[in-house]
């Protein structure tokens, strides 16, 4: 917590329960004040990616005011909000958030310049210990104010708008003496993005509409990372290219229509989008030009659900999307032969779905949808065509016992580019090659009496790609998982959990030499929350979680060595935590918290900040920590 937030804890601790005891209003709500401490191994941006885990002062406001049909409702903690309005005429609603994400806390740059987009070369490249020390990491401050006014009628308008600020360093890759030599350099990050909302619709039991217009402008203040020859051991090219300023535009509209037969349902959604940018390639190469880029997307979509009778579920949909790419060609300034593609498709899905009772117990649901996709500006195909089929069985014949079975199937039949006789059927990327996906699960859940449960999840899918001579060609996946609880709510509640997950994935190369390459995850976790009860006025409760994930990669080549760990990873959590009522109003909780995170990649151990002619910033190499956290807050209620 900021001390911007804490001294806005305190006056609101001030001025907001004053206000309302001398107002004629009904209120109630929470105050909680505390603090927490941090002991921290390992120095890593992992242990507080998305989270403020430092030392410090904790608290939060929560407040509810209401006179008559009017109330307002304040929160002040993570996200600070405040909000009112008078019921079923207006609301209204002011916010602030602040999202910080730590990437990481011990990089290192030889470069002179950080936070701005002119790098120089501090003359010392070779010696890593020399190099400047910072952090990675991404700040958004998001402010924003949301408004809708119904006048008690079923017509309504909203208005909103917000701005988010970013600011920060991300690491952006280059090349050095060549292009195998790789180069890690610190791009600040300067963002603002500007967004508002415009929407009218109407509102009864039988029938909703709505349309609504959305416009979203980014900024960066810095489009262009600049590098003297230096840097980059006398590369010609010395920018590089950041995230363009853009425009993005929405006009989107909806209907839901419930006719006063079987039961049915029409729902109608439209919507088309445009997306503006543009890029001075002037300032990275002379020459260069600018580029100007637009992309346009429609979408329709419609769905009819209905019951004809009592035993059967029906529905039929229509799905329209079409992505349209008006954006410049641009052609490299070395090589007119080299431009951008500018990728267009279309996409159209028809299907349905089906749901029927066969007895009072036992149901049968299945569908069926056909996908005609067509593609623009693909070398390696014109498009595919996808049929989908599922069958699913439920039954709760016995008063103790739920089971659920289901089976999938997909069908893709891809459409090779024949104008371009230069790609084979088994050069299509994966993505657009034939296809066969088969996919199962099977459920149940068993109440062993009124205090004990049991659940067990398993699913399975493999998908083939038989005609595809390199790039993926197999991806099979495994999941079990198994809960139980107990439940004794004067004694104790109890719930355990394991999980356990199977993935492959199979690749080839066109090199010609046969090269194969075969990954396998195996991910595992279990846990327990325990919660007891004592003399009514404590509750202790503890938790355990712990997931760890093996990975390998096999090569079918001699001159390839294995991996044994890749991305393996290991995460326990123990919280121990006590509540104290101490009376209707009051009550305090203590707590500790243990994290610990270990990772383990053989191309990451024994991390060098010069690998060969690469220069590396160590973005990502700090990854292990070791977290012990103490809390205490106290909690009024009025």
């Amino acid at each position: 917590m900021t001390y911007r937030t804490v001294f806005s804890l305190i006056v609101a601790l001030c001025i907001f329960p004053t206000t309302l005891i001398a107002a004629p209003l009904e209120y109630s709500g929470q105050i909680g004040l505390g603090g927490q401490v941090l002991s921290e191994s390992g120095d890593s941006a992992k242990g507080q990616e998305y989270q403020d885990k430092d030392s410090a002062v904790i608290g939060f406001v929560n407040v509810n005011a209401f006179k008559g049909s009017y109330y307002l409702h304040f929160d002040l903690g993570k996200k600070t909000e405040l909000s009112g309005g008078r019921f079923n005429d207006f609301k209204a609603s002011i916010y602030y958030n602040d999202l910080r994400h730590n990437i990481s806390q011990d990089a290192r740059t030889h470069c002179l310049g950080l936070d701005s987009n002119q790098l120089v070369d501090s003359g010392n490249q070779a010696d890593p210990s020399e190099w400047t020390r910072f952090n990675y990491y991404v700040e958004h401050e998001t402010y924003g104010i949301d408004t809708e006014w119904s006048f008690n009628t079923p017509f309504y308008v909203e208005i909103g708008a917000e701005q988010r600020e970013s600011d920060g360093r991300l690491p952006y890759g280059s090349y050095s003496s060549g292009p195998s030599a790789m180069i890690e350099l610190p791009a600040p990050v300067d963002w603002t993005t500007d967004t508002g909302f415009l929407g009218a619709g109407y509102r009864t039991d039988k029938l909703v509409m709505s349309l609504r217009a959305d416009v979203s402008e980014f900024d960066n203040d810095d489009e262009v990372l600049f590098w003297d020859a230096d840097v980059t051991d006398g590369i010609s090219n010395q920018g590089l290219s950041l995230a363009p300023d853009s425009d993005y535009y929405k006009v989107a509209g909806q209907m839901v229509w419930r006719p006063d037969i079987w039961a049915s349902s029409l729902a109608l959604r439209a919507s088309y989008s445009q997306h503006d940018n543009s890029l001075d390639l002037f300032k990275i190469e002379a020459g260069a030009g600018k580029f100007d880029g637009e992309v346009n997307n429609t979408s329709f979509d419609a769905a009819f659900n209905f019951s004809p009778v009592d035993s059967l579920d029906a529905k039929v949909f229509l799905n329209y999307f079409e992505r349209e790419n008006n954006g410049d060609t641009v052609s490299a300034v070395d090589d007119p032969t080299i431009t951008n593609s500018l990728n267009e498709y279309d996409s159209t899905s028809v299907g349905f779905d089906l749901g029927y009772a066969l007895t009072k117990n036992t149901s049968i649901d299945g569908g069926f949808e056909y996908t005609d996709t067509s593609l623009d500006g693909r070398s390696d195909a014109d498009g595919y065509e996808d049929t989908r089929l599922y069958l699913q069985w439920r039954n709760r014949s016995f008063k103790s016992l739920e089971l659920r079975a289901k089976v999938g199937y997909l069908d893709r039949d891809g459409d090779p580019n024949k104008e371009n006789s230069g790609v084979a059927d088994g050069e299509r990327a994966y993505d657009v090659a034939d296809q066969e996906r088969a996919s199962a699960e099977l459920a149940a859940m068993f109440m062993a009496s009124d205090k004990i449960d049991l659940g067990i999840e398993l699913g399975w899918w493999d998908a083939e790609y038989d005609d595809t001579d390199f790039n993926l060609t197999d991806l099979e996946h495994f999941e079990a998982f198994v809960t139980v609880g107990y439940y004794e709510p004067e004694m104790f509640t109890s719930s355990l959990y394991f999980g356990y997950e199977y993935d492959e994935t199979d690749m080839t190369s066109d090199s010609g030499d046969g090269y194969k390459e075969e990954k396998e995850f195996d991910t595992f976790a279990y846990g327990i929350n325990v919660e007891v009860p004592l003399f009514d006025v404590l509750v202790v409760s503890v938790l355990w979680d712990h997931s760890w994930v093996d990975g390998e990669a096999d090569f079918n080549r001699a001159d390839l060595v294995d991996f044994n760990d890749v991305d393996d990873y290991t995460i326990k959590t123990l919280e121990l935590k006590c509540d104290y009522d101490f009376s209707e109003t009051i009550d305090f909780t203590v707590g500790y918290i243990y994290e610990k995170y270990e990772f383990d990649d053989d191309q990451w151990d024994g991390y060098a900040y010069l690998p060969g002619d690469s220069t590396l910033s160590g973005a990502y190499s700090d990854q292990d920590f070791e977290n012990n956290i103490g809390y205490f807050l106290a909690k009024y209620r009025f």
